[in-house]
């Protein structure tokens, strides 16, 4: 099988980026005493949400019959992602009273990848659209 639709590799590369989050430690925490690794899966409602939304992505790439349905699936990933990054944040701030020094890992750019990969999937969608009502045109 090849995949012929740049819109189809860029939401499978977000969805291989939202999986690679879910399970790679988001950030380090250094407390006074400890050193704490946070992973995402630590937070089952984040982690949750994440398999989710790389499920969705998975979805979205075989909806390429109604692209239509296919843009208002990317920009409701989109909104997903966003949500999930912000509920990450929030997850890992609070963990304990004192103000620790937070270092983020590698994995903590997925998310900021996925959605870029998903609004240029978004793009493209777009452009196929145009495409398609160029040729109803001349028809």
């Amino acid at each position: 099988m090849v995949i012929q639709r740049w819109q189809s590799v860029f939401l499978l590369l977000a969805a291989v980026f939202m999986g690679a989050y879910s399970f790679l430690p988001a950030a380090t925490l250094y407390d006074s005493p400890d050193i704490i690794t946070v992973f995402p899966i630590d937070f089952p409602g984040n982690f949750i949400g994440n398999i989710i939304i790389a499920l969705f992505l998975l979805v979205t790439i075989f909806m390429y019959r109604n692209t239509r349905l296919q843009r208002r699936m990317a920009i409701t990933a989109i909104i997903l992602i966003v949500i999930s990054a912000a509920t990450g944040l929030f997850a890992i701030g609070p963990l304990h009273g004192t103000e620790p020094k937070i270092t983020f890992g590698f994995s903590a750019c997925f998310l900021p990848l996925a959605l870029i990969l998903t609004h240029m999937a978004y793009r493209r969608i777009l452009a196929d659209e145009k495409l398609l009502r160029s040729y109803d045109r001349l028809r």
